[in-house]
């Protein structure tokens, strides 16, 4: 049995949250409380973190489209959408591997070149298509592997 903070009931322990930073690992305020509790202050919000979100993606989805593809890019490869630009017109447009430009698509358009880096130490190493992309991690990322696979070729007349 515990005693509800707010209602001052004696109650079973079934009946309140649990709270692991709480001594005793139950919430403070009973299961009926905390409902009042969280319903008042909802009540008193002006408007909530996610309506704001999708009013703001209804004014100006392309804005939003941009934030998130420059938060991503940071996030993941430390980069900008404007130093993509720029390393994407200094390789003319094409992979830096094949200098082949992209071919493959997604959802009808012509995908991005992507950007390869080492997964060991996060250095960018520049874009490539999707082939050669994919193609490189198969093989580890292991110069030995990638000539012992072009000799092979070779040798069978490729």
């Amino acid at each position: 049995m515990k005693r509800c903070s707010t209602c001052q009931q004696l109650l079973p322990i079934n009946e309140f949250h649990r709270d692991k930073s709480t001594p005793t690992g139950l919430a403070s305020r009973c299961k009926s409380c905390s409902r009042v509790a969280q319903i008042a202050y909802l009540a008193k919000k002006p408007i909530s973190i996610e309506v704001e979100r999708e009013r703001r993606s209804r004014r100006d989805p392309e804005k939003v489209k941009a934030n998130q593809r420059r938060t991503m890019l940071k996030a993941r490869y430390g980069v900008t959408p404007e130093w993509l630009a720029e390393t994407f017109e200094s390789q003319g447009g094409v992979c830096a591997a094949c200098g082949c430009p992209e071919m493959k698509t997604f959802q009808g358009r012509i995908r991005m070149l992507a950007i390869d880096h080492d997964h060991q130490t996060g250095e960018i190493r520049g874009l490539l298509c999707s082939t050669c992309n994919i193609s490189i991690g198969l093989l580890g990322d292991d110069v030995g592997r990638i000539e012992a696979a072009a000799l092979y070729l070779e040798l069978h007349g490729k």
